[in-house]
């Protein structure tokens, strides 16, 4: 909402001090910050007749608002959450889809993946907290996803695609952080390597959602029915389940 001055201000004794705005609107909207502070839209036209009633909010807008308080409180503690950057040390564990961090001192600076398990060695003297530290463990970690991601998930792919029967001309694997996947109308599949961030039920859901796109390029009923039926009839369990995770380390 725009930086404007309110109309006028109210106290209600549950949810504080609530701001009043005039709108374009043809009647009176009820809503809710990212902060958890409630505000009220009115209408220009007739704004004096709607001044003397919104003080008085009705039960079941007092239930909507906080039900709506709830969720807002929800999304803000997961923002911080993902804006606070990882501290990674020498008893860090990391859950990628197998790959294992182990962080050890040595005479010289090395970095490796040797199967499954992120070798870091630092120096004696190195402060592991250090922003370049981290920066460099961060950027090992994101290396070593890639490397694994470009290994198994084309063919993971190409392995649930004879299974369902699904054809594409290609994949790629690329560093998206706004979606997981895409799929082109040239039925080009494009993977995030974000992917090994989630359970493994989870990256074979995104992976039969790309491949459904192939049939149907909308998010039509069509397309989740046919969703559905190759997820066993847990689609929307999993998109629900989808909305809990981000592409960020």
């Amino acid at each position: 909402m725009k930086e404007t001055l309110p109309l006028k201000i109210f106290n209600d004794d549950e949810f504080g001090p609530i701001k009043v705005f005039l709108s374009r609107c043809h009647n009176v909207a009820y809503g809710v910050t990212i902060d958890g502070e409630v505000f009220v839209k009115v209408p220009f036209v007739g704004r004096r007749s709607f001044l003397s009633d919104i003080a008085n909010i009705n039960e079941d807008m007092r239930l909507k608002l906080r039900k709506i308080i709830n969720r807002q409180t929800l999304k803000k503690k997961e923002q911080e959450a993902v804006a606070a950057p990882a501290v990674y040390d020498e008893n860090t564990v990391i859950d990628i889809w197998g790959l294992q961090l182990k962080i050890i001192r040595g005479n010289k600076q090395l970095t490796q993946l040797v199967g499954n398990e992120i070798r870091i060695q630092l120096l004696p003297d190195d402060n592991i907290l250090a922003p370049d530290i981290q920066s460099r463990i961060k950027n090992v970690i994101v290396a070593s996803m890639k490397i694994k991601s470009r290994k198994e998930l084309p063919v993971w792919l190409d392995r649930l695609a004879r299974q369902h029967g699904f054809t594409y001309t290609g994949v790629s694997i690329n560093s998206a952080q706004s979606r997981w996947g895409s799929c082109s109308y040239l039925k080009h599949i494009n993977l995030s390597f974000y992917l090994l961030l989630l359970p493994q039920h989870l990256i074979e859901y995104v992976l039969l959602h790309e491949l459904c796109h192939t049939v149907e390029m909308n998010h039509g009923p069509r397309f989740y029915a046919l969703l559905n039926s190759v997820c066993g009839g847990h689609a929307e369990d999993y998109r629900q389940e989808m909305k809990k995770y981000r592409t960020n380390l």
